[in-house]
């Protein structure tokens, strides 16, 4: 074998390690987003099991749920938050099927899908669960007697 040879041999095994390290990280990088996806979806499960259970039990509150409004804010804060996760999960799921590296038995695409899912109703339940307590207290609400005609006459009555 001539030395041209053997640095062909030397450059070929160095491009098979820096490749098959490359690969390593790559795979990490796969079992990270993958394993982080699952952990939250695990979470945001659990915190829309208890939305649809708070969801469900609305109706039975005898008295006013939110009288200050605070808890509908709350919730409204909460329901942007989850609104914002789902923007960025939509956007890194279409990177993932835009990644080369990335094939459909890596699995990152549907653990992007998955979460898109559960963040979505997650987001529902929120939302809908922020509606049921806005309409339980609307119809607790006092209703003042008359017709108002104008902002004026309204603001009058509120007054007393």
């Amino acid at each position: 074998m001539v030395k041209t040879d053997i640095r062909a041999l030397e450059s070929f095994g160095q491009s098979i390690a820096y490749e098959a390290a490359r690969n390593l990280d790559l795979l990490k990088a796969i079992d990270g987003t993958i394993s982080e996806l699952e952990y939250l979806g695990g979470i945001f499960s659990l915190m829309h099991h208890h939305s649809e259970k708070f969801l469900s039990s609305a109706s039975d509150i005898e008295g006013m749920i939110d009288e200050d409004g605070s808890l509908v804010a709350s919730l409204d804060k909460a329901r942007d938050a989850i609104g914002s996760l789902l923007e960025l999960y939509i956007l890194k799921r279409k990177s993932a099927v835009a990644d080369a590296r990335l094939n459909d038995d890596d699995g990152v695409v549907d653990a992007y899908e998955r979460i898109i899912s559960i963040t979505s109703d997650l987001f529902d339940s929120v939302d809908s669960l922020i509606s049921a307590v806005a309409e339980h207290d609307a119809d607790l609400d006092e209703v003042l007697p008359g017709e108002f005609f104008s902002a004026a006459d309204l603001i009058k009555a509120l007054r007393g």
